[in-house]
């Protein structure tokens, strides 16, 4: 897989039981921009679920994304993510802080959603 270049990935949003599957699947492809094509509910049909966190930082699995920036303009939604992994080996020994203290990997990034 390694040779194989993919230049787009095309997906129905996730419903909440596959937030943690969307965010893992996001990392692991290295995806550096969202784009979501419909609105969360249309004509009072739910379309898809909000899967990012309005404000601050929510974490799926092993995944943790936070609210860096949002921009509202009038006929889209740009918001910024920082997503992060974090190791489970590391949450459960407490490594990298006091026990229990979550340790994040340092192999982090940025993720652009843009929502119409």
């Amino acid at each position: 897989m390694q040779d194989l270049l993919i230049n787009e990935v095309v997906f129905q949003g996730p419903l909440h039981d596959t937030f943690n599957d969307f965010w893992r699947m996001c990392w692991e492809l290295r995806s550096a921009t969202i784009v979501m094509m419909t609105k969360l509910e249309e004509r009072t049909r739910i379309k898809c679920d909000q899967y990012w966190p309005t404000r601050g930082t929510d974490t799926y699995g092993n995944i943790t994304v936070t609210v860096a920036d949002v921009h509202e303009l009038a006929t889209y939604c740009v918001r910024t993510f920082h997503v992060n992994h974090v190791s489970v080996q590391d949450i459960v020994r407490g490594e990298g802080g006091s026990p229990g203290e979550t340790y994040r990997a340092n192999y982090d990034k940025f993720v652009f959603h843009c929502e119409f």
